[in-house]
């Protein structure tokens, strides 16, 4: 198995945990070959409403953990960011058709850095930080 097994959520959408959309299913087609990665449900405006208040509710439990607990939790997501860099990169270059530099960027800015500062500020104080010399 992959890292990113499109069977996982095939045919449906995420919503805290993969379950069955109320909207239609789709094709994911690889722009570059015409090929399907994968069968797709969407979401109607109901699941958006229930996916927000899932959403909601998991931010206040979030919020509430300590923050060594949540720095872990984005320590790891980054050390997987790391590990599986090059399937990541290859996903995205075959679900949007894009080069594989900016594949790796969207991996190593958008996703690996961010999650290792994200971790950095679980531990921030409240309000606003000045940096020292400004």
């Amino acid at each position: 198995m992959t890292f990113l097994d499109s069977s996982t959520g095939d045919g449906r959408i995420f919503s805290g945990e993969w379950i069955s959309g109320s909207g239609e299913m789709y094709d994911a087609v690889e722009p570059a070959t015409g090929k399907t990665l994968a069968r797709v449900g969407s979401a109607t405006p109901a699941d958006v409403d229930k996916a927000v208040e899932r959403a909601t509710r998991a931010q206040r439990e979030w919020a509430a953990r300590p923050y060594p607990d949540r720095a872990a939790v984005l320590r790891n997501a980054a050390r997987l960011f790391e590990e599986h860099r090059r399937e990541i990169e290859t996903g995205l270059v075959r679900e949007s058709g894009a080069g594989r530099p900016w594949a790796a960027h969207q991996v190593s800015g958008g996703g690996l850095e961010e999650c290792h500062e994200a971790a950095a500020l679980a531990g921030a104080p409240y309000g606003e930080g000045r940096r020292s010399g400004q």
